[in-house]
């Protein structure tokens, strides 16, 4: 196995649950940023994850709230109001 062979199985894995057409898109795209070297696979998973943001808006939303150490995070399928309810209850508690 070459040197850069282990990074073209964690780019691979980097798009499990893809759908075969976007696997068929990436995986090629994964793997000559991994051959590449330097910071390409670095910048192939940003992109990656970018694009996936930007198709599901949803994914990408996330609140996150701090009460002293505690550090609450909140995201997927939640209005900002209904955030608010998490930071409520998080700013009660006695830490």
């Amino acid at each position: 196995m070459g040197q850069g062979t282990g990074e073209v199985h964690r780019c691979a894995r980097a798009s499990e649950g893809l759908s075969d057409r976007q696997e068929d898109i990436w995986q090629p795209l994964f793997a000559v940023a991994a051959l590449a070297g330097g910071d390409w696979p670095e910048r192939a998973r940003a992109a990656y994850i970018e694009s996936i943001e930007k198709a599901l808006p949803m994914l990408g939303t996330e609140y996150d709230y701090l009460n002293g150490p505690v550090l609450l995070r909140v995201s997927q399928d939640l209005t900002p109001t209904q955030a608010k309810g998490y930071q409520r209850a998080l700013a009660k508690l006695k830490v």
